[in-house]
Parts: structure tokens; C-alpha cells; sequence
């Protein structure tokens, strides 16, 4: 797969901090309301990368829409570098990729790419496009359609589209839960090489322990519904991390201890 790197000036410019503190969410039903996220407690640095794992159900996509400013909290302050989220998608600030791609079938790769401009009234910087097409490793597919790739090809796509304008927060909800073990794993790495290029912030949704402590400098475990942050994990291995990586004794240990973390919060093994 061909690796290129992104020119300095079109790089992402300086990732953003998230500080979410005390976050409730309350969705009308029932007498009282469905409650999905309770006291979330979150802070994550400018540039780190960081999962958020936690049982079905538990809030983590909630958590992302309320980042993205595509739903608002009931309860308690979200800030990303000390303003609403809304200032960031402003901004163009705000990259989101997740498991459902939503290409659009009738535009070339090159042009799905470069779609976020057309949305944002901006026009499309097809050098800035055609570096991100050859960073997610699909320049002799630039001219063809969705339809013409295979579930991981499009999967890099959508990552390129959300990098187009440089954001400084990358919000990914399990991008690549309906990809075979193999084509994961592949572009874990692959994924895990552009964010070291770029320097995004990013937020990864993920029900994969194994996938979680591969990519991520923390891992934040979530409770069952309501969700709230009950235990942090950080990942201290050297980058780049490769298939030796996956084989060690420390990433076994850490798999191993966050599966037990779920487990908690999910109740199981509970007397």
C-alpha cells in the first residue's frame, strides 16, 4: 500500500482539548426519561489519541454526537479548547467517520473525498484531495465508485473525507466493526500511521479491547447504561506499534485487563 506524506502546510493544524465534565443525557420516554449517559468525567489532550470501550448500549456513541454538537447534554459542561463543540464544527474544525460509511454511490473516490468542501461552500483543494486519496492508499481507485470497492477500501475513504479539512478533533464510531479480522487489523495500522502524520486529536468508538490498545494512548472503560467513565487505562508502548507489538507479554496483559474491566462494568461474574 503506498504511504505518502501530507505537505506541512495542508497538515491538521493543532489538535484540540475535550473536557467534559459531569455530562448527563436525558431522552424523553417512560415517566421519567431514558437516562443513557450519567456524570461522564472526560479530559483528553491536544493530539492524543483515545478509546472509549464499554458494553452495548452504555452511551459511547451518544458521547460522540454530543462532541460533535449533533445532540446537546442535559446535564453538565462540554468544552473543546474551552468552547461548545458547536464552535469547532464551525470551524470546519471536525472530522467524523463511523462504521457506516455513507459514500455517496454516484461520486468517484477522488470526488467523495473531496465532498466536505462542497458542503462547507468552500472549493475543493484537489492537491490537498488527491494526498489523502494517496495517504489511505486508493490512488489507482481515485476515479471509481463505491460500488466498484471492497468494505475496507471504502472504509479508507471515509477516513480520508474526514481528514479533507484538516480537523483538529477526529471522532471515529467503530469504523471498521463490519470488516473481516484481517482487513481490520490492516487498517488499524494504516489508521495508526495517519494519525501520527496528522496529529488530530482523536476519539475512537470501539467494542474491540484488542483493537482499543493497539491504537490508543488511553482507554477509557464506560459503565452499562447510564454510562459513565469507571476506569482509565493508560497504554504506554512505543509508536509505532506493529505485529510484534500485538505479540508481547505488556499488550497481552493490558488486553487481558481491560476484558476483566468490562466485565465489571457489565456485571458479569457478579455474585
Amino acid at each position: 500500500m503506498t504511504a505518502t506524506t501530507i505537505d506541512a502546510a495542508s497538515s491538521a493544524r493543532k489538535g484540540a482539548t475535550i473536557e467534559a465534565t459531569g455530562i448527563q443525557k436525558l431522552y424523553p420516554g417512560g415517566r421519567s426519561g431514558v437516562l443513557a449517559l450519567a456524570g461522564v468525567d472526560l479530559r483528553i489532550n491536544s493530539g492524543a489519541f483515545v478509546a472509549l470501550i464499554g458494553p452495548s448500549g452504555c452511551g459511547k456513541s451518544t458521547l460522540l454526537r454530543l462532541l460533535a454538537s449533533i445532540e446537546e447534554p442535559t446535564g453538565g459542561s462540554v468544552r473543546i479548547d474551552g468552547q461548545p463543540p458547536a464552535r469547532l464544527a464551525e470551524a470546519h474544525g471536525l472530522g467524523i467517520a463511523f462504521q457506516d460509511h455513507a459514500l455517496m454511490p454516484w461520486l468517484s473516490v477522488r470526488r467523495n473525498v473531496a465532498l466536505p468542501y462542497r458542503l462547507a461552500g468552500l472549493q475543493p483543494d484537489w492537491d490537498r484531495v488527491d494526498q489523502l486519496v494517496e495517504m489511505v492508499g486508493l490512488s489507482a481507485f481515485a476515479a471509481a465508485r463505491p460500488g466498484q470497492l471492497s468494505g475496507g477500501m471504502r472504509q479508507r475513504v471515509s477516513i480520508g473525507r474526514a481528514l479533507v479539512l484538516s480537523p483538529r478533533l477526529l471522532l471515529l464510531d467503530e469504523p471498521f466493526g463490519a470488516l473481516d479480522l484481517v482487513t481490520r487489523r490492516r487498517l488499524n495500522f494504516e489508521l495508526q500511521r495517519i494519525w501520527s502524520e496528522l496529529g488530530t486529536t482523536t476519539l475512537l468508538v470501539t467494542h474491540s479491547v484488542e483493537e482499543a490498545v493497539l491504537l490508543a494512548d488511553e482507554v477509557h472503560v464506560m459503565s452499562s447504561g447510564p454510562g459513565r467513565v469507571v476506569e482509565t487505562f493508560a497504554v504506554a508502548a512505543d509508536r509505532p506499534r506493529n505485529h510484534k507489538y500485538v505479540q508481547t507479554d505488556g499488550y497481552l496483559d493490558l488486553c487481558r485487563a481491560i476484558g476483566a474491566s468490562l466485565d465489571r462494568a457489565a456485571g458479569i461474574g457478579d455474585a
